[in-house]
């Protein structure tokens, strides 16, 4: 082997892995799980949290949990249901989220769950892309690339055009189990 070669080739190899990591991640598959339409909200000046929203499909015969979520972005990730009473948000912090067999849950605003990104080691701006890594009872960890849209944002986006990416997948939503 020429070593002389060898940091060059190390380079490369970066330099395709980066390529590679720079794309936003549509339909991921880890084992039985799908996961879709993932996105993260931008931030405005001074804002240290924000969430991650997305879609899993368990398309296996047994269940399987979410564990774990974080991210090189934020100190702290965490899982969280949402729900309202007599008009009054409240967020809860939960250990996990049970994903039937052969069902999807939404984690996408006004669904009940979503993931919270605090103390953000920087801003987030729409156009960028984070990472988010998910550990999962059976399926293991997936580490995806996730595009940031605008603040405030329902749905999934192109860093230019506003319009909701589809959704076409029934969804279960029950905050707290």
């Amino acid at each position: 082997m020429n070593y002389r070669a060898a940091p060059l080739i190390f380079s490369l190899m970066l330099g395709v892995a980066s390529a590679s990591a720079a794309v936003p991640d549509a339909d991921r598959q880890i084992g039985t799980l799908v996961l879709r339409h993932a996105f993260a909200r931008a931030t405005a000046p001074g804002q240290t949290a924000t969430a991650v929203y997305l879609d899993i499909a368990n398309q296996g015969k047994r269940e399987d949990r979410l564990l774990r979520v974080s991210s090189p972005v934020a100190a702290t990730a965490e899982i969280h249901s949402m729900t309202m009473a007599d008009g009054v948000m409240r967020m809860r912090e939960l250990d996990q989220i049970a994903l039937p067999a052969g069902k999807a849950i939404s984690l996408m605003p006004s669904q009940g769950y979503h993931l919270m990104l605090q103390r953000l080691r920087q801003p987030l701006v729409a156009g960028q892309q984070i990472s988010l890594r998910l550990r999962f009872a059976r399926a293991g960890t997936v580490v995806l690339q996730v595009p940031v849209a605008a603040i405030g944002a329902m749905a999934p986006q192109s860093a230019t055009a506003a319009s909701p990416a589809p959704a076409n997948m029934a969804t279960t939503a029950t905050p707290g189990h």
